[in-house]
C-alpha cells in the first residue's frame, strides 16, 4: 500500500478538456495545501471543476472548503468572490448565509440565558454556579424558554430545574 504525500503526487496545473481530471486535480490541492503553488493549483484545479455540471461542481468545491486548512481555504475563497465561475459566488454565499443563521441562533441562545438570570436575580432566588453553567451552556431556546416560564413563579431554583 502507497501513501499519497507532497513527495510522490504530481502537481497538477494542465486542464482536461473535458473535466476528466478534477478528481486528481481536488486530490492533487489536499495534498499540496501548504505548498508555494497552493493557488495555482486552486486556480487549475477550479478551471477544471467549471467545464462540469453546476451541481457537480459545487459539490466538489464544497468538498473541498471542508478539507483543506485555514490558509489554502481562505486563499480558496478569495477566488471564489472574484465571481470568475457562477457557481462559486453562488456556493459562497450559501456558506455565508448559513453562517450567519449559526450566528443569529447563538445570539438568541445568548440572549435568552442572560434573561433567564436576570430574571431569577430579579426574583431572589438563589442558584447554585452548576447552575448557572447549565443556562449558560444550554443550546436549546425551547428549554430556556420553558426555565423562564416557570422562574415566573417559582419559589426556588428546584422548582425550575427540576
Amino acid at each position: 500500500m502507497q501513501v499519497l504525500s507532497p513527495a510522490n503526487y504530481p502537481k497538477l496545473f494542465e486542464n482536461s478538456e473535458n473535466g476528466e481530471r478534477k478528481d486528481q486535480m481536488v486530490l492533487g490541492t489536499l495534498i499540496h495545501e501548504r505548498s508555494d503553488d497552493i493557488e495555482r493549483l486552486l486556480i487549475a484545479a477550479e478551471a477544471e471543476l467549471a467545464l462540469l455540471p453546476e451541481e457537480t461542481a459545487k459539490r466538489y468545491t464544497q468538498y473541498m472548503l471542508g478539507q483543506l486548512g485555514e490558509h489554502a481555504r481562505t486563499i480558496l475563497e478569495a477566488l471564489m468572490q472574484q465571481e470568475t465561475y457562477p457557481y462559486q459566488s453562488k456556493l459562497l454565499a450559501e456558506r455565508e448565509a448559513r453562517g450567519e443563521a449559526r450566528g443569529e441562533a447563538k445570539g438568541r441562545l445568548e440572549e435568552a440565558s442572560e434573561m433567564l438570570l436576570d430574571l431569577i436575580e430579579t426574583r431572589g432566588l438563589r442558584i447554585t454556579e452548576n447552575e448557572r453553567r447549565r443556562i449558560e451552556r444550554c443550546g436549546d431556546l425551547a428549554q430556556l424558554r420553558a426555565w423562564m416560564k416557570l422562574s415566573v413563579t417559582a419559589r426556588s431554583a428546584a422548582d425550575i430545574f427540576g
